[in-house]
């Protein structure tokens, strides 16, 4: 009987030996060894306290990123770059020609014939939500046209508009953007033929308890991702239909979590970067003393962890 049990036990360890294997985990994003990202330039006239909201571009060999600046009593949009993501050099607050009083937030950019097209938000007081549009040649200095596209509505986005996020396509422009009725922030969708006149889909909003999307096309698909409503992870949600208001949003998958001490309170306003089998996504993380940073997880990254795979035997 002994003997037998003995054999058993060499069975089942020669098996979890001969079954176990090393995979990387192409699909699963990794965060950033180095997390949070390095913003050391300080900004003239402006104490920064905090780094949040940010949208990334790659060009001319540069990560540029466009992101929220806190101090401790206004929020204003910046413009950093870097080569290699390892430090931003932060280059100035953005001027946009509007109201002070207000904070500036949830950048995002489309770049259309060599134009930059900011969308942002702004609020004031703990509401005020609207969404601008600026434009600028270089997306740094900005033009005097600041135009307001998108305020709140009657229903599911009376008390806010805020978070958008926009692509260009087939001669349209699509706004995602999220929206709150005073208890849960959800998931809108609104069209424009010239990126000013907007109008918001009848079927909104397209998803519930989801925040700050945004959106990105790969191999003939949409990704959109955002944060739940707690802002405890971050999720994505594909479709293989034409983009429209009337798009089916489906197959979600948590790709962050809360799991490190700079981002242990909360995890937002995700934006993703394709750059070749790369694929960077950017956070904004909350850490347990109230410090908010930019984060960078992605996959095929060098710093992913080999993953050990075991098929274990259960006897019986």
């Amino acid at each position: 009987m002994k003997l037998i049990r003995n054999l058993f036990v060499l069975s089942f360890i020669f098996a979890v030996l001969l079954f176990t294997k090393e995979v990387f985990a192409e699909t699963e994003f990794i965060k950033d060894l180095n997390n949070p990202l390095d913003f050391s330039n300080e900004l003239e006239g402006f104490e920064e306290s905090g780094q949040r909201q940010p949208f990334v571009l790659f060009e001319e060999a540069k990560y540029k990123i466009w992101y929220t600046s806190q101090s401790s009593s206004l929020l204003r949009i910046a413009y950093a770059e870097s080569t290699d993501l390892g430090n931003f050099t932060t280059k100035n607050i953005l001027n946009l020609n509007y109201d002070s009083s207000y904070h500036f937030h949830d950048p995002t950019m489309v770049k259309i014939d060599n134009q930059y097209i900011l969308y942002f938000a702004v609020s004031k007081g703990g509401g005020n939500y609207k969404i601008l549009r600026a434009t600028s040649n270089d997306g740094i200095n900005f033009n005097e046209d600041v135009t307001e596209v998108l305020t709140p509505g009657t229903a599911w986005d009376s008390k806010a508009v805020s978070g958008p996020s926009v692509i260009f396509e087939n001669s349209l422009y699509y706004m995602f953007y999220t929206g709150w009725n005073g208890s849960e922030w959800r998931a809108g969708l609104a069209t424009s033929s010239d990126g000013i006149t907007w109008s918001k889909c009848d079927n909104n909003p397209i998803l519930a308890s989801t925040s700050g999307p945004t959106i990105i096309k790969e191999s003939n698909k949409y990704f959109l991702y955002s944060h739940n409503s707690f802002a405890t992870l971050i999720e994505k949600y594909e479709t293989s239909d034409t983009l429209s208001c009337n798009s089916v949003w489906s197959d979600k998958e948590t790709v962050v979590i809360r799991d490190r001490e700079y981002d242990s309170k909360l995890v937002t306003d995700p934006t993703l970067l394709k750059i070749g089998s790369f694929n960077h996504l950017f956070y904004s993380g909350l850490s347990a003393s109230n410090s908010w940073t930019i984060n960078l997880a992605s996959t095929n990254s060098g710093n992913h962890e080999l993953e050990k795979e075991f098929f274990v035997l259960i006897p019986g």
